[in-house]
Parts: C-alpha cells; sequence; structure tokens
C-alpha cells in the first residue's frame, strides 16, 4: 500500500512538472531556490545556452551603445584635464596666442589682395606651415561697449554660442579667472575626419575706451595647442566701430581641407553674431558700411 501514493504522488509531480514548462525549466527553478547547479546534464546544458544567447544579446547592445557614446557623448563626459585648473597653465597659454597673433598684421601688407565675403573684407595669407586670415567690417549707429560685452556673453551661453556655427556641436564653461579670462571645452566636428572631435577653449579679453581684443587659444584634449588660434578685435570709430578678426591656421598641426573649413565658419560665424546681435537688441539700428 506504501508504493501506490509514490507513484501517484510521481504522476502528480510529473505532471505537475511540465503545467510548469516542462522538468528543464523546474530543474533550473530548483537549482536558483536551492542556490546550487542543476543536477542534471540536460538542466544543465538548458542553462548554459540560455546564459550563453543572454550575453550575446547583452553584449551586443553594449557595443552598440558604447559606439554612439563616443560619437556624441563621450567627449563631454571624461574628466576634465587636472592642468586646466591650473591658472598658470591658462596664463602661458594665453601668452603664446598673445605672441603669435599680436604679430600678426596681413593689412600692412600691400601685396595682398582683398576680396568680399559676404559684406566682409577678407585678406589671406598662405605658407608652407600655416594659413593666416583677416576679416574685417565697419559698423554705424553701435557702440564699442556693446559689442565687447555681447561677445564675451555669447562665449558664455551655450544656447547662444553654438548657433555661431554649423560645425559647433557642444559648449561648456569649465572655469573663470577674474573677470577677463574663460576656459571652455567644447565639440566640433572636424570635415576632414568627418567625426566630432572635444577641444578646450582658453579667452582673455582686454578691454578700453576705444578698443577691444579678444584671443582665444584652442588645445585638443591631451592640452597640446590645436592647430588653430585667434582672435577678435574692435576699434572705436567717430559714427560706429570697426570689427575685425584675425588667425592663424597650422598646415603641420592640420590640413588644408580643415584651414578652408575654419574660414568659412568664421566668416559665418560673424554673420550669425550679427542676426543675434540684433535679435537681442530690438531697438538697435546696426547698419554697415
Amino acid at each position: 500500500m506504501a508504493a501506490e501514493p509514490a507513484t501517484i504522488r510521481g504522476r502528480d509531480a510529473a505532471t505537475s512538472g511540465r503545467a510548469r514548462g516542462g522538468p528543464r525549466r523546474q530543474a533550473l527553478s530548483q537549482s536558483r531556490d536551492n542556490g546550487a547547479a542543476p543536477t542534471s546534464d540536460g538542466a544543465a546544458d538548458g542553462s548554459k545556452e540560455y546564459y550563453v544567447h543572454e550575453n550575446m544579446q547583452l553584449r551586443a547592445a553594449v557595443q552598440k551603445y558604447q559606439a554612439l557614446m563616443n560619437q556624441t557623448l563621450l567627449p563631454l563626459l571624461r574628466t576634465v584635464q587636472p592642468l586646466v585648473l591650473d591658472d598658470a597653465f591658462v596664463r602661458g597659454e594665453i601668452r603664446r596666442a598673445k605672441r603669435l597673433l599680436d604679430a600678426l598684421d596681413l593689412r600692412l601688407r600691400a601685396s595682398l589682395p582683398s576680396r568680399q565675403l559676404h559684406g566682409w573684407s577678407c585678406v589671406t595669407h598662405t605658407q608652407s606651415d600655416a594659413v593666416a586670415y583677416d576679416i574685417q567690417k565697419r559698423f554705424q549707429h553701435v557702440s564699442l561697449d556693446v559689442i565687447s560685452n555681447h561677445i564675451w556673453h555669447v562665449y558664455q551661453d551655450s544656447a547662444a554660442y553654438v548657433q555661431l556655427g554649423d560645425l559647433l556641436l557642444d559648449h561648456e564653461v569649465l572655469r573663470t579667472i577674474g573677470d577677463n579670462v574663460l576656459v571652455l571645452r567644447i565639440s566640433t566636428w572636424l570635415t576632414s575626419l568627418q567625426q566630432a572631435i572635444p577641444m578646450y577653449l582658453v579667452l582673455y579679453r582686454e578691454v578700453s575706451s576705444t578698443s577691444y581684443t579678444l584671443y582665444v587659444a584652442t588645445l585638443r584634449p591631451d592640452l597640446t595647442p590645436s592647430a588653430h588660434t585667434f582672435a577678435f578685435l574692435g576699434v572705436a570709430s567717430p559714427d560706429g566701430y570697426v570689427s575685425s578678426c584675425k588667425g592663424a591656421y597650422s598646415l603641420i598641426a592640420g590640413s588644408v581641407v580643415d584651414a578652408d573649413s575654419i574660414l568659412e565658419q568664421m566668416i559665418f560665424s560673424h554673420c550669425r553674431f550679427e542676426a543675434l546681435l540684433k535679435s537681442s537688441f530690438k531697438d538697435l539700428r546696426l547698419c554697415d558700411r
């Protein structure tokens, strides 16, 4: 009589096991409940197949997400280079930019022709190791203070800054030193590589009652100098001011393709800045001549 209940219980257990998904799933469930590995070879094989399949799916998802991060967000999520927080390093980059740009004056060379690009007078000079440029435009009915203060504001406003160029992707103010030094981290599209690259910008401004100069030193992620160094300049005139921008692009550190793209972007950003200026100051009469 003792054997019959055992047989019945065995049939009931088997039926119950099939109802819950069969012996293999039941074995996996028991092994998880007991904290032990499956005891049968069939259950072990099933467990291995299941986890291998899950791992393959997870790995594919992680690789896809990592590729997306490398192209877009990762450059801005990396830790800030410690030297960027060193005042001495920042001021050294300012001196480097000033030495290069203060000695650059293409307008004094009578042999260099000027051409008009979207209302801006443009002079360029190409050598074996660098391309230099100077763009200039005269404006009436606007004060030097308005322009210089608005340029400084735009470089601290991410929403406004990324509108200055269609190759600008991201912008972040890392720190300020006093009233006249900014350190930024940006991401921009590099035409020759067809990919986004991060870089640091060190900005320094000099302002007087009759002129202003804003120097911009650009650095790679490892803080070595980037190919492009430039400055914005303004000089007051009796009826307005003269706005200009001059810069140098190293062909040792960069390419001719990127140098041409940079010049186009500088012209574009100045035209866009005019539009931002007019939208910010509705009653401003901004006339060029």
